[in-house]
């Protein structure tokens, strides 16, 4: 079919508008065609209005939003630091109407955390991946949505360097004191340009105060 293979050269998702775009503004036709197109299994259906070429979650997940990308365990499972497959592909947006899918869970971050991903090869095509030192950031900022002891363990295997620099582009109170503590207990020296303020905790319910921090961990 012509109309798939000329939307198919650009996108991997796409949605409604495109299919009339592509068959010259005629709604009925598109219609017709999406419905024979799904019952053949030329194209899957992803959420209301949008289509995906493939039936992969992991390679859809980041051409709905724009701008996306894969992280934290999802991230660090493609990464191959995580043996465990994640029951989500958890993908980083600033888009705060993201709608999770059956699949797929958008996080919300702020426009200043968009940086430090990669287009990555997946089998055929390609997806929006988070390189390590970002992932690590990323579960600083969001500690809920991976678990602390795997923050802890791969601190050790980044590039310290990079991860520091990162710290420093996304200045955040709350990062510069969750990630100087977690390099420090990694044994590694953490000094900030910026004077930390305030009393935060690593996660809900933590005790143990750490007073150059301002940290309760």
């Amino acid at each position: 079919m012509k109309w798939l293979e000329k939307i198919r050269k650009n996108k991997i998702v796409f949605n409604f508008m495109n299919v009339v775009q592509a068959l010259n503004g005629n709604k009925n036709k598109a219609k017709v065609y999406l419905s024979r197109s799904l019952s053949k299994g030329l194209i899957y259906h992803v959420k209301k209005g949008i289509y995906s070429f493939v039936d992969d979650p992991i390679l859809y997940s980041t051409h709905i939003y724009a701008p996306s990308y894969i992280s934290f365990c999802t991230g660090l499972y493609l990464h191959e630091m995580l043996e465990q497959i994640p029951t989500k592909i958890q993908v980083v947006s600033p888009n705060k109407n993201a709608s999770n899918l059956k699949d797929v869970e958008f996080i919300y971050l702020p426009k200043r955390f968009m940086f430090g991903f990669e287009k990555e090869r997946y089998h055929k095509d390609y997806i929006l991946l988070a390189e390590k030192e970002k992932i690590a950031l990323d579960m600083t900022y969001k500690i809920n949505e991976c678990p602390l002891g795997i923050l802890k363990e791969i601190i050790p295997k980044l590039n310290i360097t990079k991860l520091k620099k990162y710290v420093g582009k996304i200045d955040k109170n709350i990062v510069y004191k969750r990630m100087g503590y977690l390099l420090e207990l990694n044994g590694y020296k953490a000094k900030w340009e910026r004077k930390i303020s305030g009393t935060n905790y690593f996660y809900p319910n933590a005790k143990k105060y750490i007073k150059k921090w301002k940290l309760y961990v």
